[in-house]
C-alpha cells in the first residue's frame, strides 16, 4: 500500500519557525508618551491649534519671568506698573512620509503569518520612531548655553577618560537650573511628575552604565530603596534620585574624539525642565493606501507634517542643559 508522506527535510514541511514572524522588538516612542502630560508642567510644549489652517509655521510666546519690585508705603505707585516680557518662538512645519509596498493574492497567501498586518505594524512602529527621532534631533541640533562636564574638563576637548559622570556633578547641574545660574537667566522649572516636581535627565545607555555603577547610587538605592526584587537594583527601570528623574536613550549623540589626543569615548546628556522642548502638529500622524499593478501590489503611506525645536529666550535655552561626560565604551566598542 502505498502512503503519502512528507519527511522532515522536505522543503514541504513547514517548521515552526517557518510559521512565525519574529519580528524586531519595536521601539516604545520615548517623546510621544510624554505628549499627553500638561503643557506646563511637561517637558515638552505642544502646539496642536493649526490643523486646518494655511502658513508653514508655529509660533509659541514663552513669557518671562516677573521681576518687579514692590512699592513701599508712601510710593507713587500710579505710573510705576511692570510688565511681562515674551519671546516668540518659531517652529517650521516638515512633511514626512515612511513608505511600504508590498504583493498582495497570492504572496499573502505563502506565510502562515498575517502580511498585510505585518506590514502595516512594521510600518507604524517605524512612523513613531521617526517621530522621536525629529525631537532628539532639535535637542541636540546645537549645544545648549550652559554645559555641564565631567570631572575638571572645561570643554570636549579637555576631557580625560576619567571624567566619567558623577552624581556630584548632576547635583551642580541641578543647583545651577533651580537658580538660573544665579539669575543669570531664568531658572529652569522642574517637571510634574506623579506628585513629584523632577528635572528629566536624558543619558545615552553607556554613560547611564557608567552612573548606575557609581558607589555612591549602589548605596543610595540598597539603603533607601525597598527590599527584595522591586528594588531597583535588579531591575531595568529608570533612575529617580534626588529631583532627578533620570532616563536612558540610544538616539542621545556619541563620539570618540573627545580629549586632547581626540581619543576620548564621550556621549553628550540633557538636564530637561517644564517646556525644554517644543513640537507642533500641521497634521497627526495618518496612513493612505494605494493599490498598484491591477490591484496586486499594495502600498501604506504612514505620514504627517509636524516641527520639533528647543526653546529660546533672548537667546538662551529657556529649559534645558548640557551634561558632556566621558564613557564607558560599550555600545560601539
Amino acid at each position: 500500500m502505498a502512503v503519502t508522506t512528507i519527511a522532515t527535510g522536505d522543503t514541504s514541511a513547514k517548521k515552526i519557525y517557518d510559521e512565525m514572524l519574529f519580528k524586531t522588538s519595536y521601539k516604545e516612542s520615548f517623546w510621544m508618551s510624554r505628549f499627553g502630560q500638561s503643557e506646563q508642567d511637561g517637558p515638552i510644549k505642544i502646539k496642536t491649534e493649526k490643523f486646518g489652517k494655511s502658513g508653514d509655521r508655529l509660533s509659541m510666546d514663552l513669557i518671562d519671568r516677573f521681576t518687579f519690585a514692590p512699592r513701599g508705603e508712601g510710593d507713587a505707585l500710579e505710573g510705576h506698573e511692570g510688565k511681562t516680557t515674551q519671546n516668540t518662538f518659531n517652529l517650521t512645519l516638515e512633511e514626512k512620509h515612511v513608505l511600504i509596498r508590498y504583493k498582495g493574492k497570492l504572496s499573502e497567501r505563502r506565510p502562515a503569518w498575517d502580511l498585510p498586518a505585518t506590514q502595516k505594524m512594521a510600518l507604524t512602529n517605524r512612523g513613531a520612531e521617526t517621530i522621536d527621532e525629529m525631537i532628539f534631533d532639535a535637542l541636540q541640533a546645537t549645544d545648549p548655553n550652559k554645559i555641564f562636564y565631567g570631572g575638571s574638563a572645561t570643554s570636549n576637548a579637555t576631557l580625560t577618560a576619567t571624567d566619567l559622570i558623577t552624581p556630584k556633578k548632576l547635583m551642580q547641574a541641578k543647583t545651577w537650573a533651580e537658580t538660573g545660574g544665579n539669575r543669570t537667566q531664568n531658572a529652569i522649572r522642574k517637571i510634574g511628575n506623579g506628585g513629584r516636581k523632577d528635572y528629566m535627565t536624558l543619558l545615552h545607555q553607556d554613560v547611564y552604565f557608567d552612573l548606575w555603577n557609581d558607589p555612591t547610587i549602589q548605596q543610595s538605592y540598597r539603603e533607601a530603596g525597598v527590599r527584595g526584587e522591586s528594588n531597583q537594583l535588579w531591575n531595568d527601570a529608570d533612575l529617580v534620585w534626588n529631583g532627578l528623574a533620570i532616563y536612558k536613550h540610544e538616539n542621545i549623540d556619541i563620539f570618540t574624539n573627545g580629549g586632547a589626543g581626540s581619543n576620548v569615548p564621550y556621549a553628550k546628556g540633557f538636564l530637561i525642565g517644564s517646556c525644554g522642548l517644543a513640537f507642533g502638529w500641521g497634521q497627526r500622524p495618518e496612513i493612505e493606501t494605494e493599490v498598484f499593478e491591477y490591484k496586486t501590489e499594495i502600498g501604506h503611506d504612514f505620514n504627517y507634517i509636524a516641527a520639533a525645536g528647543r526653546p529660546e529666550f533672548n537667546n538662551e535655552d529657556y529649559g534645558v542643559v548640557g551634561l558632556n561626560f566621558a564613557r564607558t565604551q560599550i555600545s560601539d566598542s
